[in-house]
């Protein structure tokens, strides 16, 4: 049965349309030692969502200081009173302004989730997006895990692996866990968030349950676009407030930002299923990863299960990331805690985001997911060097970013030294004193910090940051404990840089530098990171002229002028999109030539198939920067279609000879024969300025293509294979597939398959399984001036003699479309409309 229904496809088938524990921040003093790179651990298959962080706990506490102004841009004076409660009607106020609660489950992601979620609240909050927005908590997850270097190279030697081959948990690192730490640290590195429908969580889980595509996804990741172009908004600042003994700056945090993030130890026996609340007097240290989204001050202890009541009222508004279902386990997707709840970490984490800063470029070179402390340095710098991108004349230094995550209240001073004399030393440049920027730090975390005044940055020069802080709190990158098998094989491995010479600490009583204390890949850079802004040239690629080719293929041509830059560039191309589709690249090293008006300019070429013809064609610059990223700096996209192209040549119809216009003609009727047969586009015909007489597309005569099949058998079976049947592919250049069935008991690799090509040339033709006992051979690259010819396929046995031969061509699958009784009218239509393409285009 399934080769009968196989069969009847092909016969009416037609055409196709083409986490371990982290590196203990332990402080590191002025002059000690550093130890050497820690060893792995063995990885445990038994999973948990959060891996627990050294700044989960023991959070600085942060006191105003007397001395600084009180200036709170939260919206609250020093001495205003908080609601008792928050919102106002609660979770319903929530569902009305927030999207509805994810699911992560089954997978151990809990992190993510929060993570992304702290994400939308803040965007929501900001103005940016509504309750519509959805962000990807796996983007975040897998490039947690699978790092790559940044689009300026800063990050060079900082990385992240995951080996699947390796590992013995189920699903490797989606359930190997993580924190806000190492998403605080990927997304400050501008990758992601990105939109859910890029990276979606169906690749691997929905509803509930694993995907059936969750292996192919862990097996073949993501591919590298994925990880800097795609970002929806930028990770500014992340703040760590001790919830404990700062819960009012809490509360403030859940009303500007929309939600804080915190980590706590789920135990089934501390939650009311009735009343919907939680809370626990033990800690199992297995953390669980939420948002806080709210307060109310009154609600009673009674609302409690027995056993783990409070002392006292009050409770938080906890948003889960079990979905919005109803049951015994997924009716917690909002819950009240306890503020008495015993496993309750210490630190609420807030993640603020822009989702247009005005920056640009991010200059960095701490890339790892971990941080350390030091206890010995006050003035520390970074050196940066600015690169030559095409259509950027020069970048504007406009904001520094200061990681100080172990303390709060720290002093500082930024300076900022240009045109460096020499790199490695930091102040050997001129210093730019408008620039200089003072100020202060409230709670721990993560500060962008605008400049007092913008500094210009010529392409090829290195510059300094030099930051001096009142206190050493600067924070170095550093490396996470990876992760080997039983077997001793590398399943998660993680490295921060120790010799990019990019990071300097200030020592002695003179301005000498030396390098900071990089070791064995454990410690890397300073996290002190500058933010710039393009300064666009004006005058870059220029669109000159397009046209439409109709010689073999149908191509939609782009001349552009081109700088030096481009043009000298291997890595630059244009990048054609067709109705939203995979891009079409082309090599400014493909392009053709053309001399015009004394000047050469190029022709980009973007082939289209007859259904595409009303399809807008978009078209963009795009130049490889430096570290082998791609960046598009212009902000210019050419659009055009075949349809408008010949509109407006037919509009011109007596500058043309007949037999162009004719063609034309023919071709719109081919493009909208192409559209109704496919299905594709139909409420936008080719053809649709064309008169009725000329949409009349005429019966074409293929009697002379009809297929002969030479073979020693009456009814075309012989020494166990059988000819099937013939489709014709139809894209911008046609195939001509060939199916045969092999009989019980013969093996297909018996036989070999050629054709004499356009050229009188032998072709090898390779087999391939089409369906149970039968399989198909492809001639493929039939060009257009080609339709009329017929290809010779052979077919020989073991002993080289032939068993039969095919003379078949695209015109012989026409004649038997126009015989056959079972094909449709679009069909007919569709080759009769191929023909008059051919014929007014290439017969002669």
């Amino acid at each position: 049965m399934k080769t009968k229904k196989f069969l009847s496809l092909v016969l009416s088938a037609a055409m196709i349309l083409g986490v371990a524990v982290p590196v203990a921040a332990e402080p590191v003093s002025a002059g000690q030692g550093v130890e050497a790179e820690q060893q792995p651990i063995v990885e445990n298959s038994i999973t948990s969502g959060y891996i627990l962080s050294d700044l989960d706990y023991n959070t600085p506490v942060y006191e105003p200081d007397e001395a600084v102004p009180y200036s709170d841009d939260w919206g609250y004076s020093a001495d205003e009173t908080i609601e008792s409660k928050y919102p106002a009607n609660g979770v319903s106020d929530i569902k009305a302004k927030y999207p509805s609660v994810r699911n992560q489950n089954p997978l151990g992601t809990c992190w993510t989730f929060s993570s992304i979620g702290l994400a939308e609240f803040d965007l929501i909050n900001d103005g940016a997006f509504d309750k519509n927005i959805d962000l990807s908590e796996l983007h975040l997850a897998y490039y947690a895990y699978n790092s790559l270097l940044d689009p300026l190279g800063g990050t060079d030697g900082d990385y992240a692996k995951y080996y699947m081959n390796n590992t013995s948990v189920q699903y490797g690192y989606l359930n190997r866990g993580g924190n806000y730490l190492m998403a605080a640290r990927r997304m400050g590195q501008w990758c992601g968030p990105v939109s859910e429908s890029d990276v979606p969580y169906s690749k691997v889980a929905s509803n509930g349950y694993t995907a059936s595509t969750i292996d192919t996804f862990l097996n073949t990741g993501l591919s590298d676009e994925y990880a800097y172009s795609k970002d929806k908004a930028h990770l500014e600042n992340t703040y760590m407030i001790n919830i404990k003994e700062n819960a009012s700056d809490v509360k403030k945090a859940i009303k500007k930002y929309g939600a804080v993030g915190i980590m706590y130890s789920h135990n089934d026996n501390g939650y009311h299923y009735i009343n919907n609340s939680y809370n626990d007097k033990t800690n199992n240290r297995a953390g669980h990863a939420v948002m806080v989204v709210g307060w109310d001050d009154n609600y009673s202890k009674d609302n409690f299960r027995d056993g783990v009541k409070p002392e006292k009222d009050g409770a938080w508004l906890i948003r889960n990331s079990w979905g919005d279902g109803t049951g015994s386990y997924y009716n917690q997707s909002y819950f009240w805690m306890s503020y008495e709840t015993f496993s309750l970490s210490d630190t609420a984490w807030v993640f603020d985001f822009s989702a247009n800063d005005g920056y640009d470029n991010n200059y960095q070179v701490d890339g790892g997911l971990n941080v350390a402390h030091q206890s010995g340095y006050r003035k520390l710098a970074n050196v940066f060097t600015t690169q030559a991108k095409q259509g950027v004349s020069s970048d504007d230094l406009k904001a520094v970013s200061l990681s100080i995550t172990s303390k709060t209240n720290v002093n500082y001073t930024i300076e900022i030294y240009t045109d460096l004399k020499d790199k490695t030393k930091p102040t050997s440049g001129t210093k730019q004193e408008t620039a200089t920027t003072t100020g202060q730090t409230t709670y721990a975390g993560v500060y962008t910090i605008p400049l007092k005044a913008g500094v210009n940055l010529k392409p090829g020069t290195s510059y300094s940051v030099v930051v001096t802080t009142d206190t050493p709190a600067i924070d170095i990158e550093a490396a996470m404990t990876g992760d080997v098998n039983y077997n001793n094989e590398m399943v998660w491995e993680n490295h921060v840089s120790s010799d990019n010479t990019a990071s300097y600490y200030f020592y002695g009583t003179g301005l000498a530098y030396s390098r900071n204390w990089n070791y064995q890949n454990v410690y890397g850079n300073f996290c002190i990171k500058a933010f710039t802004a393009n300064n666009v040239e004006k005058d870059s690629e220029k669109l000159v002229g397009r046209s439409l080719t109709l010689k073999d293929n149908i191509d939609m041509n782009y001349y552009m002028e081109l700088p030096e830059s481009i043009k000298s560039n291997s890595n630059a191309y244009m990048e054609f999109t067709v109705n939203n589709s995979q891009p079409y690249k082309v090599s400014v090293n493909d392009a053709i030539p053309v001399e015009k008006n004394g000047k050469v300019i190029y022709k980009f070429a973007c082939p289209l198939n007859a259904a595409q013809m009303s399809d807008t064609v978009k078209a963009k610059m795009v130049v490889d920067g430096n570290s082998g990223n791609e960046y598009t700096y212009s902000v210019k996209e050419y659009t055009y279609s075949v349809k408008e192209y010949a509109t407006e040549l037919l509009s011109k119809s007596n500058e043309y000879p007949e037999e162009t216009i004719k063609l034309v003609k023919a071709l719109l009727n081919y493009g909208t024969a192409a559209q109704s047969f496919f299905k594709y586009n139909t409420d936008k015909p080719a053809n649709a300025g064309l008169s009725d007489t000329d949409k009349a597309v005429a019966a074409a005569d293929f009697e002379e293509y009809k297929a002969v099949i030479k073979t020693d058998s009456a009814n075309g079976q012989s020494n166990g294979l059988t000819y099937y049947g013939s489709s014709l592919i139809c894209k911008s250049e046609m195939t001509v597939r060939h199916y045969f069935m092999v009989n019980e008991g013969c093996d297909i690799n018996n036989y070999k398959f050629s054709y004499v090509n356009a050229d009188g040339n032998e072709v090898s033709l390779t087999p391939k399984k089409a369906s149970d006992g039968v399989y198909c051979v492809d001639i493929n690259g039939i060009m257009a001036r080609n339709l009329n010819s017929i290809f010779a396929c052979k077919v020989t046995g073991k002993n080289k003699a032939c068993i039969f031969e095919l003379d078949y061509g695209p015109f012989s699958y026409s004649q038997k479309v126009i015989d056959s009784g079972n094909s449709s009218d679009e069909l007919k239509n569709l080759v009769n409309a191929l023909y008059w393409y051919w014929y007014y285009g290439y017969r002669n």
